[in-house]
């Protein structure tokens, strides 16, 4: 965490820039399994000392090891907005929509609740997409895309529609300064979509 704060840091020296966006999107090669990353020491360790079963070789919970991965993301963002606070700069990040980090990274909790009650982002850009370009709509993964996740945008499993999802959203923006913008470079354009979204009072605009 400290050595990508720390890049991220270096990067803005000598410029005069509004703020930082951190993209959680990527066009990495997915794994075959959702759940194949995230057995590193400290997580194997943190995961033993709080409910006793080491990861690397007993069956243990997979939400709580989610929850435990989505903690460390949680941890970051909040020493991460330490660092732009002090510069007076913003902080965005765009991601998913959904509980979980998504394909192809896994089931790592994505804690937006948190984030947007503690207000460590001030922009929060939904409904990324890591299997499609967006400059040339190529499909990155013609492959395998793998499976396990507990969410997926690409087939909408256990996915809400869009508009829908925004309600749980608002649930959490009403008393924040926390601003909530919609991705739209992946979808199509569709004006009356677009409006409907717009129209929305918790969507503050759409992002291409």
């Amino acid at each position: 965490r400290k050595y990508l704060i720390d890049k991220f840091m270096s990067i803005l020296e000598g410029y005069n820039f509004d703020g930082v966006f951190l993209c959680f999107r990527t066009e990495a090669k997915p794994p075959e399994h959702a759940d194949t990353f995230g057995f590193n020491e400290p997580i194997r360790k943190e995961y033993l000392n709080r409910y006793g079963r080491d990861i690397t070789t007993e069956n243990f919970d997979l939400s709580l090891w989610h929850d435990l991965l989505g903690e460390y993301i949680t941890t970051f963002l909040r020493e991460m907005r330490k660092a732009t606070k002090s510069r007076g700069l913003e902080l965005s990040l765009g991601c998913a929509r959904g509980n979980i980090i998504g394909p192809p990274l896994g089931n790592a909790t994505i804690d937006y609740r948190t984030w947007i009650q503690e207000e460590l982002i001030d922009e929060l850009i939904i409904d990324q997409n890591s299997s499609q370009c967006p400059s040339i709509w190529h499909q990155l993964w013609p492959m395998h895309r793998g499976y396990g996740y507990k969410q997926n945008y690409l087939d909408d499993y256990n996915m809400p529609p869009l508009v829908e999802h925004i309600k749980d959203y608002s649930n959490h923006l009403a008393n924040s300064s926390t601003k909530l913008y919609i991705a739209r470079q992946w979808d199509p354009i569709s004006p009356a979509e677009e409006s409907e979204l717009l129209n929305h009072p918790s969507v503050s605009g759409l992002v291409y």
